[in-house]
């Protein structure tokens, strides 16, 4: 899977899961956005990406954990 992750001086971080000539299913970037919300993600789907609210050091490293989870699942 093709991704981009813009840097931030906000407290969000965006990834773009959809890049020009990406073959990564719509379906896929909403089930993972639903996926990563489910479990407590502050998430928004935005133009084929998401932007993912950052919080505490504890909380980043969960979110970064639901999201190695959810891609995995993905590539099985």
């Amino acid at each position: 899977m093709t991704k981009q992750v813009w840097e931030s001086a906000t407290n969000f971080v965006y990834v773009r899961l959809k890049p020009n000539g990406s073959h990564f299913p719509d379906a896929a970037v909403k089930n993972l956005h639903q996926n990563l919300k489910a479990a407590g993600t502050l998430v928004r789907e935005i133009n084929g990406g998401l932007r993912i609210t950052v919080g505490t050091p504890e909380e980043n490293a969960q979110t970064l954990n639901r999201l190695q989870a959810t891609l995995l699942d993905f590539n099985r």
